[in-house]
């Protein structure tokens, strides 16, 4: 039991309850007086209280919550090359599975993804897809909950603009997205080209896609992969 010259002795008034602040409380009779529940009269119109008296929490001050929506970052990647430079080898294997240093090329690409913090790949197959499929299933990349891979199926698309004419049908992409192919070896940082990406589409709307090049200087580049049918002009001033 507390004793008389407690702090709790003295006259407080809280939620409409007052203690009396002349004579020593005493508990009341019949009440067996311990340190966890002890009776005390508080007056002769209000009902008791049980001690000690503990005020109800204050809430804090209510802030409106602006509820950000996340946005996972996504990226398609295009399993099939629409080419035929490694005919007759990717006749029964797909281009994207071929060997590079013991390991698929496929492998190279969704590493570099998934090292740059993307959540979820759609992979677009056209011939081979269930090879691809069962190469997936048999791997990390299928049984990974932070990196989810979507195998989607088309037999019938014979270029890259088919492929994402038949993505945008399916509806199973909401926000900004990286594009790339599946044979695509890179360790270069996707960050600083993203948040160029979203800065230039806050200040233009028009501003839908944002491309990677690097440029060559290799004479003989031009030598082995042929002259290119793509023909890029770059403003240094706007980087247009």
């Amino acid at each position: 039991r507390p004793s008389a010259t407690s702090p709790h002795y003295r006259r407080r008034n809280r939620n409409n309850c007052r203690w009396p602040s002349a004579a020593p409380l005493e508990p009341i009779r019949g009440s067996t007086p311990t340190a966890s529940r002890t009776v005390y009269p508080v007056n002769q119109a209000k009902s008791q209280v049980p001690w000690p008296f503990r005020a109800p929490p204050r809430m804090p001050a209510r802030k409106e919550a602006v509820e950000e929506r996340r946005t996972h970052l996504a990226a398609v990647v295009l399993a099939d090359t629409f080419q035929q430079r490694f005919r007759p080898i990717t006749v029964e294997r797909p281009n994207v599975l071929l060997p590079l240093v013991n390991a698929p090329l496929l492998d190279y690409t969704l590493e570099w993804l998934a090292s740059n913090d993307v959540e979820e790949v759609f992979l677009f197959c056209c011939s081979n897809a269930d090879k691809v499929q069962e190469y997936i299933n048999s791997t990390k990349w299928g049984s990974d909950p932070s990196f989810d891979v979507k195998v989607v199926v088309s037999t019938n698309c014979f270029s890259a603009g088919e492929a994402m004419r038949l993505i945008d049908q399916q509806d199973i992409i909401k926000d900004d997205f990286i594009l790339v192919s599946g044979d695509c070896i890179s360790n270069m940082q996707l960050k600083p080209v993203i948040e160029a990406h979203k800065k230039r589409r806050e200040s233009d709307n028009l501003a839908i896609m944002t491309t990677v090049l690097m440029p060559t200087t290799h004479p003989d580049h031009n030598k082995w992969l042929g002259e290119s049918d793509v023909l890029f002009c770059i403003d240094p001033r706007s980087q247009r």
